[in-house]
């Protein structure tokens, strides 16, 4: 919000509100960063961004690689795990994703901006598994988000809520996963 509330010249307080409105049809692609931006900037009575994708330069600018994370995911892979990713996110973040080449970390990636569907809904779960060719029962879901790990159980998918990486490698361990 602060990224955003610098560049179109207001306040966080001012601008949170309006962009909370909007963000899960931007997550789940029901408008596009244009008419995001138009929708929350008419509210403000302010210009809407113009030229290159404000959201995207704000991932690029705000986004930090988790090396203890991305450590894992391939360890995970080299011990023949298959490595899902399921994520609430706007197309201009989707896309920064394949520009940093993280997609060849995991395998079929989903992103509600792309299925139009976003966590909690149990459809996107069953569609990641889909994608997979995985059992819930064999599946283990880690995310940051009790609300979504809760949302996952609910279909008989093991569920670890991350909150360090140390926490989710010794959560992997008790599960029987070799790190």
């Amino acid at each position: 919000v602060n990224f955003f509330a610098k560049e179109l010249y207001t306040t966080p307080s001012l601008l949170k509100p309006h962009q909370e409105k909007q963000l899960a049809k931007f997550q789940i692609g029901d408008v596009s960063e244009s008419e995001f931006w138009i929708f929350i900037c008419i509210k403000l009575k302010l210009n809407p961004p113009t030229g290159t994708s404000l959201w995207k330069e704000a991932v690029k600018s705000l986004f930090k690689e988790k090396s203890k994370i991305f450590k894992l995911v391939k360890d995970l892979k080299s011990n023949g795990y298959q490595i899902g990713f399921l994520s609430n996110t706007e197309k201009p973040t989707q896309e920064h994703f394949y520009e940093m080449g993280y997609d060849n970390l995991f395998e079929h990636p989903t992103f509600s901006c792309e299925v139009g569907i976003a966590k909690p809904n149990s459809k996107i779960f069953q569609i990641t598994l889909d994608n997979l060719n995985a059992k819930p029962q064999k599946t283990i879901f880690i995310d940051d988000k009790q609300e979504f790990t809760i949302a996952a159980t609910k279909l008989g998918i093991n569920t670890i809520t991350f909150t360090s990486p140390l926490q989710v490698i010794t959560e992997l361990k008790n599960l029987g996963i070799k790190t």
